[in-house]
Formats: structure tokens, C-alpha cells, sequence
């Protein structure tokens, strides 16, 4: 090889760009300039008199090729052109060279000199590279080399680092960019060029990984650099002003598929070309989950070009295998290995979580910023620690099992929660049209992980409740830091909000709404207030005096978060969109950007709570949006003087220590510090005041509805005023965190606001040393509760009753409860006791309407006449049948040692068909015989049966639909113990059924087949499908709102 190599440069152009004017310059002013210069300008309608007279002056080559379509095309038009003209009939040398540029790449003034320079002490050497740097920012460092996967997937480790010569040991390379690459020109001829499939991306891979299998070294030269604007991969061409990367998406998406077909082996090829489709699906549904619908029509885009290209592609393989002269494994020791991407992407993702901050704090104030955050992880721990300590010593005893006072239960299996979370049939008693509680669904998806690993769904929901004070006080102590960064104001916050009478007495009833309530409201104003710029900065002392400190990284999670806290607190009382739907508003008004986003935080809640709203609406019960999912508990209804006090029942029937009094200290010394923060001037004063008038506001609505009857048992149960009481006083602290916090942070200035905030800190300091034990005196007074919930499962039935109920018969317990006035309570479970999925607000408000109207509850014909039967004392032999038609396996009496309930047990021991078990946790029970025990009766108990000739035949029952397969043949009238309703569809092979008309749900059975029994409405799936997308944007606001928003 001579030293003096004949160099061909050809710039590539689509018209005079705006990086033109720099690359020429910088081509033009070369210190070794090259032997011949050609510029191709590929643009098919421009004004190319400025690219042509550029070229004159500098006597270069200027052609026009419209109808290239990528950079070899061009390439190769200009070689043509030239080659005559310039090598005359000579054969091409290996010391012929081709220099080919960007208009987006203008290389430094030595760069053609360290090239050439290059090509004197290296052998067999085919492609040489240039060092990439950032046009914008000259010391970044772009890439060195191009450096990827046999999958064609990039792993540039390399962008954005200075540039301080710490890879220039980089040599041998997979490949080189096209931007600065020299090749020799015999090479690029018997190669082809670049593959003519190729357009923009993806060239000098498929090019390097060919000249290596050509037997030729790919190397790079660090010395040699080139300025590389990256125009077409930064979405700048086509006169786009603003950087996107994304709009370059789907072109490097299909050549990097295009590139992995072209590398996988053959054997490979088929598998790739199989699962590709189902990967390129996922991708786009993982795309539309992270909020990119973009991104997901362009992965798809990229599939059907690759399936569209698959001759090419089969060609483009037969052609590199034709030039082959290495086997393809020795280009392992050059291609990126998968865990060396998968770690490089796990990196770079831990540091786009991390949000380093723009500008790097002065010592002095970094350290006091350490010190800071030091000091609030400790605050931190003791609220923790303090709210642990109180979660234990009430649940505690509760984990293994829990009953009694306004606590439920749930099913056993998520099946039965997930069949019934997004229905609008109940399965009260048997069973009634009315949409089920909200706060079904935040149960289904909150406990749905525990099922996945084999537990049980009460022992889930103990779980939760279990750490719930843990999860509300750390939810305070967010909330809280949003106002005040002062720890004792923060710590006194967190403290107080599980100190509060209304919080505890409801954890020891049982009371999950509020519970649930208690948890979502602090991550509320923690998201709110965070996700629309409102959140209190950090001030810390610097050297040259207060430093500001204030993250604005992750609006989009915190703004989910706080969507996700409100669908929970709406689910937990309906009553609560109207809060929630006033806080967006004031979030349209505050934000200080994206500030239509709050118009979207109460959405999921209100698509959640619309079938419930509309069904109160039309049926007179709007009193169910102050109701809730708990179980009805009558209790002393607490004076004014003590419901301003924060009770939410009489103090007179807890068996408190001390006064009642005494333990609204913590309420008492919130007010007393928000009333005296009110002469506070400034914008704070008037954020003070204003929340005075919301707490004011609140405390009225909750002194309203608490008289509301919203559900009936032995007397009228009017509204918990829980929920409300918490509100009240969640205003309160916020008041007392955003009015105080100036006087904590900052010495007190002498100011008509100063001697009372004074006063009212040192008061905030005892009652801090107060409040820090007030969650375990309050949780262990909480025990002493005569209504609380106890340990242990009370209602258990037997083992034999459960095991019915999960079967495929899906047997019930009737349960009685006989009342000395002669009236009998009966209660139809279909579990193992009574669960939050027979439960209804809306059911429960109607039933109260009917009792103070003096009516009786309606019920199915079979029914009323078994109830009516045990009322009156008969004890018919028909009996047992009507139990059985009604799926009634097993009778359960409770407090039957009463004068009333012996009466009923005497009615039930003479009853022939009923079998005595004995006595259980729950109560006296009997079994219903079935025919193989009492031919007389002849009864069984089933959900679903077809009836005919030949008698009763078990269809297998799901908890709400039926899904099954009978034998051909099977006819009759196929019976379902559910209340008549038009909801009911049943269908025999695709083919509907025609109803029966009657009390209870029939249809005319005419053969076997795929029967399917549904409930449904028309308006539910679609219902259905609006929740799940809502779902499904909220979990991607969560997961995926560290990701910038580029592909």
C-alpha cells in the first residue's frame, strides 16, 4: 500500500440543509484535502443554487439524484459518474478510498489527515471510522464505533460522556457510522454497497457486520472526529424546529428488526419469524400502557414492513453468504452480549429515577441538605415505629381471624370477588338488581397480588388492615412535608391524624370504608400538591445565606397517585365526589402548569361510582352515597358538644380511662393552633382562612348526614359520621403544618401573627410529647370497645357448609335469629359467613325506606312460604323442598337459647327432612337431607339444575355465570336460584333460551350442549371496559412515569 492513498469524498445531501454551510466549511478547510470531491444532493424539489455555486467555487463535483433513496444509492450514483472521469480505464487499487459524509457531519480540520494516517500502520484494514462527537455540545462524546446486539439493538454507553481520550485504546469495531466513514472503494464494490433496503438508519451496521464476514477489519480512529448533528435520528428534518427522537422511532425500529433477520442463524430464522408477531404486540400494548400510542402504532408499522420484506430479506442473506469468507461466530467477540444491554438499560433507568438535580449545590449547603434529610428519615422512623406499635397491639390478636361489630369478610377466592367487583347484581339473599359497592373493586385489584401467592382473601384483607395505621401516618407525613418542612410539625401531623377518636374507635368497629378512607386521603394533598407544583420548598443554609431547594421531578406519578388515592377514598363513600370534583377545579386554578391534567384526577373515581350514582338517583335512595360497605351497627349517637369533639358516637359507651375529654386533646390542640394561626397576614393567612371555611363547610355536611337512615336492622342505622370527622380534622392539620410552619423554619419576626404563633409552638411541643403515645393508648382503650370487632371466627359454619359453598352445587347456610316480639331475622350466606359481596348500600337504604313506611321486604314466592312456615310454627313436609329450591344446604339458628329461639328450634327438631348437626360456633344447625338420606323429602340443594322426567340434574355453577358443557339430550327447564330478572341470559351452543315466567330465574332447556348463563345489561361492558382502561392508566402513571418520554 503507497503512503499516499487516492481519497474520494462524497458528500450526501437533501438540498442546502442548515447544517450544509458548516460541514462544507469544514471539508473545504481539511489539512490533508482530499484527491476528488463529490456532493450528491438527493432532494427532489429544492433551489440547489447555493449547494451548486458552493461547489464551483470550491471546484468540486456537483450532481443531482432525486431518485436515491438512501445513502448508498447515492454513493453508488456518484461512483458511476466519476469513475471514468477521474480513474480513466485503470482497475480499482486497494489504495483507492471512499470518504462518505453527512450533510449533518462536519469533521475536524485533521480529520482526513489521522485517517490516512491510519491506513500506514494497519493490514487487512476495510472500514475505518471517525470518533462521533455532539454538534451542539463538541466535547460530548456520540459513539466509537457503532457498538450492538446480534439483535441489532445499539448500546450507546457512550453518549453524552466527555470526551477525555478514556476509550481512545478503542480499535477493532462491529461497525462505523456512514457519517466520516472511509472504505475502501474495491471493498465497497464487490460488497454492493449498503443494503438498498435500508433507508436512513441501520446502514453501517449491516455494512461492517458484511466487510467482517468479507474477511476485512472494521476499525475506528479516536483521533479522527467528526461533529455529528444526528438531524434525521433527533426528528429535525422536514423543518421541525424542536428535537423529538420519537419521530425516528419507527424507521429504526424496522431496521433494527431488519438487521437481527439479517444476523440470526439460519436456524433461528424460522423461531424469529414466528414469535416475532407476539413480540411486536406485546411491545405495543406495553407502549399504549405507558401512555405512547405514538410509539405503539409504530412497532406495528415496523412488523408488517418486516413480513413485507421478507424476499428481500431472504435475498439480502443470500448475498452476504456469497461474499462470506469468515465464519459468522468469530463476530461474537465483537457483538454486545444480552446481559451487558440488559444491565446497561437497567442502569441508565436507576439513574432517570434518581432525577439528579440540574445544578449542583455549594457545600455548605449540600451538607446542611444532608443533614436535613438525615434528620426526617429519623422523624420518620419514630412515626413508623409509633404507628407499628399501635397497629400491633389492636391487630395483633386479629391476624388469625376476625369478626363481630361492622366487619365483614370477604370470599374466600379472588373468582368470586372479580365475578361480582364490576356487576350490578347482588347476591343478597337470593340475589338482587343494584350496582355493587365501589369499594368491591379496590379490594379485587389492591388484594389480587395476595391471591397469586396463595392466599386467602380474609387473610389478605387482615393483612391490610393490619398495616393500615402504618400506611395512613406515613401518608400524613408526606402530606404533611407538602405544607412544612419542620419535623416536629410533621411528626405532631402524622401522629394526630391516627390519634383521632373518629380514626380509632372506627379501626376497632371494623369499619374498612373508613378505614380504607383514612389511607387515601394523606396521598391525596401528597399527590395533589406535589403533581401541581405546590409543595413547600426546602431551605437550607448555604454559604452566602438561604438556598432554595425544590424537586419538580415526576408530576405525572405524583398526579396518578393522587387519581389513585381519591378512586379509593370516592369508593369508600360515594358522597365524596363532590369533594373530589371541587379539588380539581382549584387545582385548574392553582397549577402553575399542565393545569387541565387536575380535570382528570377525579375521572377513575367518577367512571368507578357511576352505575351506583345513577341507580340511587333513579330510586330514591341518594342517601347510600353517605352509606358505606360496612355492616350496619347501631350505636349511641354522640352529642353536639362531643361530635365537635371529634366522636363520632357517645364517649358514655367505651370504657375509656380518664374523662372523654381527655383523649380529644390531640383534635383540641389542632383547633386551638389553626385558630390562632388566622391572624397570620400574607398569602399563607389567606390560605388559612380559606381552609377555615372548607373545615366549617365540612363539619355542617357531616352534622346533616349523620341523620340520614341509611340502613335498618332492629332499628333505624343513620350515616357514621366517621368520615366526615376525619375531614374536619385533616383541615385542621393542614391548617396548623402551612400556618406554623414559617415560626418552626425561620426565627419569629415581630409581627402582629408573632407572639401567638409563639405561644402556640411551645403548646405544639407538649403535645407533641403527648401524641407520641396517643396511637397506643388509643389503640389499646380501643380494645375495651364493647362494639369492637374480637378475635377468632365466631360465625364459622361447618366444615361440610363451606365445602358446599365453594363446590359446584354452591350450596348457602340459612341463618335465623327469632327476637321475643315474635319477628324472625333470616339471612342467606353464601360463604363462609357474611361477606362485604352481600352487602349493599343502596339495598340497605331501600330496606330502610320500607321499614319506616312499615312495610315487608319483598321475597320470592318459595321462600316467603318456607319463612312463613316457621313462623307460624308448621312444619309442612314441603319444607325441606323449599329450602332446596332456594340452594339452602344447611339451617343455622343463632342465640337459640333464648325463650324465642327454643321456640324455633323446637319448630326446626320436628321438621322431617331437616337432619340435626349440632351445635357450631355459628349457632344450632341442621342439614337439609338429600334423597340419599330422606327419600320421604326428597330435596338436595343446587344452584343450577335442569328438571325433567328423570328428575333433578346438577349444572356446574360458577359464583355468578355458568360456564359448562351437558350431555346431548339433556332437556327440561333448567332452574337457577337467583330472584327473577330480565338481566339473566342463558344461551345453548350460541343459541338464547327462552325465560320462564315465575319468582325465580328458568329457562326452556331443549338439548345439551355449551350452555352459558350470564347477567348482564347493556350498558355494563361497556362500563367494564371504561374502568379497565382507567385501571390501566393509573397502574402506567405509577409504573412508568420515570420513563422520558422518548422511544
Amino acid at each position: 500500500m503507497s503512503s499516499q492513498p487516492f481519497v474520494h469524498a462524497i458528500l450526501v445531501t437533501d438540498g442546502f440543509t442548515p447544517y450544509c454551510g458548516r460541514t462544507i466549511e469544514q471539508l473545504n478547510s481539511q489539512s490533508h484535502a482530499p484527491d476528488l470531491v463529490t456532493v450528491v444532493d438527493v432532494a427532489e424539489k429544492t433551489n440547489s443554487s447555493t449547494l451548486s455555486r458552493l461547489c464551483v467555487e470550491n471546484k468540486w463535483q456537483y450532481l443531482a439524484n432525486p431518485q436515491a433513496h438512501n445513502l448508498g444509492a447515492a454513493v453508488q450514483y456518484a461512483l458511476s459518474v466519476t469513475k471514468d472521469a477521474e480513474n480513466g480505464d485503470k482497475n480499482l487499487t486497494d489504495n483507492q478510498w471512499l470518504w462518505l459524509l453527512h450533510d449533518d457531519s462536519a469533521p475536524e480540520t485533521d480529520c482526513l489527515e489521522k485517517l490516512v494516517s491510519r491506513l500506514a500502520t494497519v493490514r487487512t484494514v476495510g472500514v475505518i471510522g471517525t470518533k462521533q462527537r455532539s454538534w451542539d455540545h463538541p466535547e460530548q462524546l456520540l459513539e466509537l464505533g457503532i457498538a450492538a446486539t446480534r439483535s441489532g439493538r445499539r448500546y450507546d454507553h457512550l453518549r453524552g460522556e466527555l470526551d477525555q481520550g478514556q476509550y481512545d485504546h478503542t480499535e477493532d469495531v462491529l461497525a462505523v457510522s456512514t457519517a466520516g466513514m472511509l472504505v475502501m472503494q474495491s471493498l465497497w464494490e464487490s460488497l454492493g454497497g449498503t443494503d438498498p433496503s435500508l433507508v436512513k438508519f441501520g446502514e453501517g451496521l449491516e455494512f461492517g457486520r458484511r466487510a467482517h464476514l468479507a474477511g476485512w477489519r472494521v476499525i475506528v480512529e479516536p483521533q479522527a472526529i467528526t461533529y455529528h448533528a444526528e438531524a434525521t435520528y433527533r426528528g429535525l428534518r422536514k423543518d421541525h424546529e424542536t428535537e423529538n427522537i420519537s419521530r425516528s422511532f419507527g424507521s429504526r425500529k424496522a431496521a433494527q428488526i431488519y438487521n437481527w433477520m439479517l444476523a440470526a442463524p439460519l436456524w433461528q430464522l424460522p423461531i424469529l419469524m414466528l414469535l416475532l408477531p407476539f413480540l411486536q404486540v406485546g411491545r405495543a400494548l406495553v407502549r399504549v400502557i405507558s401512555r405512547s400510542p405514538a410509539l405503539a402504532w409504530e412497532e406495528l408499522k415496523a412488523l408488517l414492513k418486516a413480513i413485507a420484506l421478507t424476499g428481500k430479506i431472504m435475498a439480502a442473506r443470500n448475498r452476504t453468504r456469497s461474499v462470506t469468507n469468515v465464519p459468522a461466530s468469530s463476530l461474537r467477540r465483537l457483538e454486545v452480549s444480552p446481559h451487558t444491554m440488559f444491565k446497561y438499560r437497567w442502569i441508565d433507568r436507576r439513574v432517570q429515577r434518581a432525577n439528579l438535580p440540574t445544578e449542583v449545590l455549594e457545600p455548605v449547603a449540600a451538607q446542611g441538605l444532608k443533614v436535613r434529610r438525615e434528620r426526617s428519615l429519623f422523624g420518620l422512623l419514630i412515626v413508623l415505629l409509633a404507628a407499628f406499635v399501635a397497629a400491633f397491639i389492636f391487630w395483633g390478636p386479629r391476624l388469625v381471624g376476625l369478626t363481630g361489630s361492622a366487619f365483614l369478610t370477604l370470599p374466600p377466592d379472588l373468582s368470586t370477588l372479580w365475578s361480582y367487583a364490576w356487576t350490578a347484581w347482588v347476591p343478597q339473599g337470593l340475589g338482587a338488581e343494584a350496582p355493587t359497592d365501589p369499594l368491591l373493586a379496590v379490594f379485587a385489584v389492591l388484594l389480587s397480588p395476595f391471591a397469586v401467592f396463595g392466599i386467602e382473601l380474609p387473610a389478605a384483607l387482615r393483612v391490610l388492615l393490619f398495616i393500615s395505621p402504618v400506611l395512613a401516618a406515613l401518608g400524613a407525613w408526606l402530606a404533611a412535608g407538602t405544607f412544612t418542612r419542620a419535623l416536629p410539625l410533621r411528626i405532631w401531623a402524622a401522629l394526630t391524624w391516627i390519634s383521632l377518636p373518629a380514626y380509632w374507635i372506627s379501626v376497632a368497629q371494623g369499619r374498612v370504608s373508613v378505614i380504607m378512607f383514612s389511607i387515601a386521603a394523606p396521598y391525596v394533598i401528597w399527590g395533589f400538591m406535589r403533581g401541581g407544583l405546590l409543595h413547600k420548598s426546602e431551605i437550607v443554609t448555604g454559604a452566602a445565606g438561604g438556598v432554595v431547594v425544590r424537586s419538580i421531578s415526576q408530576r405525572t406519578r405524583h398526579l396518578t397517585i393522587a387519581a389513585l388515592a381519591l378512586w379509593v377514598a370516592v369508593a369508600a363513600q360515594p358522597a365524596l365526589i363532590v369533594a373530589a370534583w371541587a379539588l380539581s377545579i382549584f387545582g385548574l386554578i392553582t397549577f402553575r402548569s399542565r393545569r387541565f391534567s387536575a380535570l382528570l384526577l377525579p375521572l377513575p373515581a367518577s367512571i368507578q361510582i357511576a352505575p351506583f350514582l345513577s341507580y340511587a338517583y333513579r330510586n330514591d335512595a341518594w342517601q347510600a352515597l353517605f352509606g358505606s360497605i360496612d355492616k350496619p351497627v347501631v350505636t349511641p349517637v354522640a352529642n353536639s358538644l362531643q361530635l365537635a369533639a371529634g366522636w363520632p358516637t357517645a364517649p358514655s359507651a367505651l370504657s375509656l380511662i380518664g374523662p372523654w375529654w381527655m383523649w380529644s386533646l390531640p383534635l383540641a390542640f389542632a383547633a386551638l393552633a389553626a385558630l390562632l394561626v388566622t391572624l397570620r397576614p400574607g398569602r399563607r393567612g389567606w390560605l388559612v382562612r380559606g381552609l377555615w371555611i372548607l373545615a366549617l363547610a365540612v363539619a355542617g355536611a357531616t352534622v346533616i348526614s349523620r341523620n340520614l337512615a341509611v340502613s335498618a336492622t332492629d332499628q333505624i342505622v343513620n350515616a357514621w359520621p366517621g368520615i366526615g370527622l376525619l375531614m374536619v380534622a385533616g383541615v385542621l392539620i393542614v391548617i396548623v403544618a402551612a400556618g406554623y410552619d414559617r415560626a418552626w423554619v425561620l426565627r419569629p419576626r415581630k409581627a402582629i401573627w408573632a407572639t401567638p404563633a409563639v405561644v402556640a409552638a411551645a403548646v405544639m411541643t407538649l403535645a407533641t410529647a403527648t401524641v407520641m403515645v396517643a396511637p397506643s393508648a388509643a389503640a389499646y382503650v380501643s380494645r375495651q370497645l364493647p362494639s369492637a370487632t374480637v378475635a377468632g371466627t365466631h360465625y364459622a359454619i361447618p366444615a361440610s357448609a363451606e365445602q358446599a359453598s365453594q363446590s359446584e352445587r354452591r350450596g348457602r347456610v340459612l341463618v335465623l335469629t327469632a327476637s321475643e316480639n315474635g319477628a324472625m331475622q333470616a339471612r342467606i350466606w353464601r360463604h363462609a359467613g357474611a361477606t362485604y359481596v352481600e352487602h349493599n348500600a343502596i339495598l340497605d337504604v331501600q330496606d330502610a325506606h320500607t321499614r319506616t313506611r312499615g312495610e315487608t321486604a319483598p321475597a320470592t314466592d318459595s321462600f316467603s312460604i318456607a319463612m312463613g312456615q316457621l313462623r307460624s310454627g308448621q312444619h309442612g313436609e314441603n319444607l325441606p323442598l323449599l329450602l332446596a329450591n332456594n340452594a339452602v344446604e344447611q339451617v343455622v339458628l343463632t342465640e337459640w337459647d333464648t325463650r324465642a329461639g327454643k321456640r324455633v328450634k323446637s319448630q326446626l327438631e320436628a321438621t322431617e327432612g331437616l337432619e340435626a348437626i349440632g351445635a357450631t360456633e355459628a349457632g344450632l344447625t341442621w342439614r337439609v337431607a338429600s334423597p340419599d338420606t330422606s327419600s320421604d323429602a326428597g330435596a338436595i340443594a343446587l344452584r343450577a339444575y335442569v328438571e325433567n322426567n328423570q328428575g333433578r340434574i346438577l349444572v356446574p355453577s360458577g359464583p355468578l355465570n355458568i360456564k359448562t358443557s351437558l350431555p346431548a339430550g339433556t332437556s327440561g327447564i333448567l332452574h337457577l336460584a337467583e330472584n327473577y330478572s330480565s338481566g339473566w341470559k342463558a344461551t345453548v351452543n350460541g343459541q338464547p333460551l327462552e325465560p320462564v315466567p315465575g319468582d325465580m330465574q328458568s329457562f326452556k332447556m331443549p338439548n345439551g350442549g355449551q350452555l352459558a348463563v350470564t347477567w348482564t345489561r347493556d350498558w355494563l361492558r361497556w362500563w367494564q371496559a371504561a374502568c379497565a382502561l382507567s385501571y390501566l392508566l393509573m397502574a402506567s402513571g405509577v409504573i412508568f412515569s420515570y420513563r422520558r418520554r422518548q422511544a
